[in-house]
């Protein structure tokens, strides 16, 4: 390691600190031109002095760091999250091989699905039973559309809570993959729909797990559902988180995760069977009080 170097240029300090948005990429502080340039993997294992191993960070955030490549997850989770952590181990675990291994979480808006997500995409990494992670989010990118960057940095820091290291990928340049030793990428519907194959390269040579955030968005026989179906045919695990598992016109393109129910010659009836569930009842009135009560008041325009 004595021929490599360990420092970070300054042009490379300039271009961390502009990537980051001039914030610490663990905690999401605002940060100084005084922050951290830090080896994503650990210098002294081999990681490389470059750009796509490096990132931003603040003074508290790198100093806590070790060489080690842990990942565990920061916050204390909830009940709920660990009966699904093992539930879905339970499910990749105990299910013969061949072909995608699907779980399908129902969990009502506002419970921490994304930390729950994160917590099992660590899990499967520490059991070497994954190589990579690639989150699939609902969020528009072309110009003028709404602004995605809340539902990536949730994700983004959610997985850095439980030690994986992510990144959004270029939006206008799709030619992604994932970067030195970062484990995992979050991108979009859209963005896979635009080149599913680029998507189907990845998967197709590692052992990832691909967790669809609201996947409901994805219908049978449009666009983003075949794409995202196709481009994921060959992950061996497949985490599907959403709130609203139902779609008022057609079902999501997965057929394992319906009853089929002939009703007539034409007519099939598909019924969903999500393998955990979290209803808002059960988050209100559970003893860690997840979501808050709501109150619908009728309004008379008269």
């Amino acid at each position: 390691m004595a021929h490599q170097r360990r420092l970070f240029t300054r042009r490379e300090r300039r271009v961390l600190y502009r990537r980051a948005d001039g914030r610490c990429e663990q905690c999401g502080a605002a940060i100084g031109r005084d922050f951290h340039a830090d080896h994503v993997y650990p210098f002294s294992k081999g990681g490389q002095t470059t750009l796509d191993n490096g990132q931003a960070l603040c003074r508290p955030c790198n100093l806590k760091k070790t060489d080690m490549i842990l990942r565990t997850p920061t916050l204390s989770p909830r009940d709920w999250q660990q009966r699904h952590l093992a539930s879905c181990i339970a499910r990749f675990t105990n299910t013969p091989p061949g072909g995608t291994v699907r779980h399908l979480s129902v969990v009502t808006p506002a419970g921490g699905k994304t930390y729950a997500g994160a917590m099992v995409a660590a899990e499967l990494l520490n059991r070497r039973l994954i190589d990579r992670v690639v989150v699939l989010i609902n969020a528009v990118t072309t110009i003028g559309a709404v602004d995605p960057g809340p539902v990536f940095n949730g994700w983004l820091g959610d997985l850095a809570l439980c030690e994986v290291c992510a990144y959004r990928p270029d939006n206008d340049a799709l030619s992604y993959g994932v970067r030195e030793g970062r484990e995992a990428l979050v991108l979009t519907y859209a963005q896979v729909a635009a080149q599913p194959a680029l998507l189907a390269k990845l998967v197709g040579k590692s052992r990832a797990l691909v967790i669809c955030d609201e996947p409901h968005h994805l219908a049978a026989n449009a666009a983003w559902g075949v794409a995202v179906r196709d481009a994921t045919a060959l992950a061996p695990y497949m985490l599907l988180m959403t709130g609203t598992p139902v779609r008022t016109k057609g079902r999501m393109p997965w057929d394992d995760l319906y009853d089929a129910t002939v009703l007539s010659a034409n007519v099939t009836e598909y019924v969903v069977k999500p393998h955990f569930t979290l209803t808002y009842f059960e988050a209100l009135n559970g003893p860690e009080q997840i979501v808050r009560p709501l109150e619908f008041i009728p309004f008379d325009a008269r």
